[in-house]
């Protein structure tokens, strides 16, 4: 079960990292595109449609400015990501190295229990013997 909970956790793991690439990707994208678009628009060389140019400048640098913050936020997405891909895999490492211990626990306690259900056994025996074999009787009494 636990290998199952971890080929899970893989695969979701790779599918976040691929859409983090992915959106990551598009938002460079979206600046290059944003940057051809301002030097198309700085070509222009009439003066009624330099206002034009001026004005899709304006936005293409907006464009590009909320790039840059869809950017950063993805790289605190990924950092993200990364912790807790690191966290997964150290629980994984914990509970590989805790479940030996807790075999050697177990076993240790069985063999514990065992030799002292022995003493007790071997002790009632000579308690029954002692019992059965003493002079002295105590006399019931009605």
């Amino acid at each position: 079960m636990a290998s199952r909970d971890a080929a899970v956790g893989q695969t979701s793991g790779a599918d976040v990292r691929n859409s983090l690439y992915k959106r990551f990707d598009d938002r460079v994208n979206n600046i290059v595109t944003s940057l051809q678009n301002i030097v198309d628009a700085a070509s222009i060389e009439d003066k009624a449609t330099n206002a034009v140019g001026e004005y899709q400048t304006d936005v293409e640098a907006s464009h590009i400015a909320q790039s840059f913050e869809d950017i950063l936020r993805l790289l605190s997405e990924i950092e993200i990501a990364a912790i807790t891909q690191d966290t997964m895999a150290s629980m994984q490492e914990l509970e590989k190295n805790i479940l030996p211990l807790y075999q050697n626990i177990y076993i240790s306690t069985d063999q514990a229990l065992k030799s002292l259900k022995m003493s007790v056994d071997t002790m009632l025996a000579e308690l029954e013997k002692h019992y059965y074999t003493s002079q002295c009787s105590i006399p019931i009494v009605p």
